[in-house]
């Protein structure tokens, strides 16, 4: 979704809307919870627990910081160069 916005914010909507096409790429989730605008109260109280359970993991936690700390570094060094 991602590339086909990026190609159409480059090449225009008609070429993204062609690129779509000869990927044939046509997702049809078979469920409609992709924001929380259309979650129900369940879904959202049980990835709330799901993501709290990764989080609450020690490995998980330095893992993250540590990306979040290396995309740091690299923004600062981007700029310098």
């Amino acid at each position: 979704d991602l590339g086909l916005w990026l190609a159409g914010r480059i090449g225009g909507e008609a070429k993204a809307k062609a690129i779509q096409l000869s990927m044939e790429y046509d997702p049809q989730p078979p469920f409609d919870s992709g924001h929380m605008s259309k979650a129900s109260a369940s879904t959202k109280a049980l990835a709330t627990a799901m993501m709290g359970k990764e989080l609450a993991k020690p490995a998980a936690l330095a893992a993250s910081t540590g990306l979040l700390w290396d995309a740091a570094l690299r923004s600062l060094r981007f700029r310098r160069a």
